[in-house]
């Protein structure tokens, strides 16, 4: 392949290619960007494998095997899942608690 690499001269796609990929992922990107709630969802989605991601520990568990190390994995990633959602949870919700303001009694709008 690098022989043939060094012959074509061209160590990327050509140009034309490109451009298709371009024009016909236009379409793509712009029904995305006219249903805003899809685009939140794949972003939130992507936004929580990652988290996934750096929870487990795939370079440990890679070293054993492929297969060995995918077993591995598919064992941890529902409680590595329930873990970072729990930990959502726990952060969404006290984050609304906001304490209620004293209301003196006795101060301004007392008649006089």
């Amino acid at each position: 392949a690098k022989e043939a690499a060094a012959r074509g001269g061209q160590s990327s796609a050509p140009l034309w290619m490109i451009a298709a990929l371009i024009i016909t992922g236009f379409d793509e990107v712009m029904w995305l960007l006219r249903n805003p709630v899809t685009l939140l969802l794949i972003i939130g989605f992507g936004l929580f494998l990652r988290a996934v991601y750096q929870n487990l520990d795939v370079d440990t568990a890679m070293a054993m095997g492929v297969v060995p190390g995918l077993i591995f994995l598919g064992t941890k990633v529902v409680p590595t899942a329930i873990k970072i959602l729990k930990k959502l949870v726990d952060e969404g919700g006290s984050g609304n608690k906001a304490p209620t303001p004293a209301v003196a009694s006795g101060s301004a709008g007392a008649g006089a």
